[in-house]
């Protein structure tokens, strides 16, 4: 995961270009940034992500897994791994479930 977001980028889902600014907001010690998690589900199990990241939206968080599961899925495919099954589970620091995103659902399989 990257450690800041950038000021703007385009990703490309189900062959769609989307254009992702992230939200304005003042953050400080007494409102500070709130923190995601990154767990990968395969099937039963659950691969904890113990640092998370600091992002400023559940937004920012779903776009910073898209990007993530590609990078993932893309040493899969030149390691000859199966690319199928995996999903995150994004969760906030009191462990609440924001989205879920498949890692298949990142691929453009046309």
């Amino acid at each position: 995961m990257r450690d800041c977001a950038p000021s703007s980028f385009e990703a490309y889902v189900s062959g769609q270009k989307l254009l992702w600014k992230p939200e304005v907001r003042t953050y400080s010690r007494k409102n500070p940034m709130p923190r995601f998690y990154f767990h990968i589900r395969r099937g039963d199990e659950v691969t904890q992500d113990p640092e998370g990241s600091e992002l400023a939206s559940a937004a920012q968080a779903r776009q910073e897994a898209i990007l993530s599961a590609r990078e993932i899925l893309s040493q899969r495919v030149l390691n000859g791994e199966p690319i199928d099954g995996d999903a995150f589970e994004i969760t906030r620091a009191d462990g609440t479930i924001v989205s879920t995103l498949s890692f298949r659902s990142v691929l453009d399989l046309r």
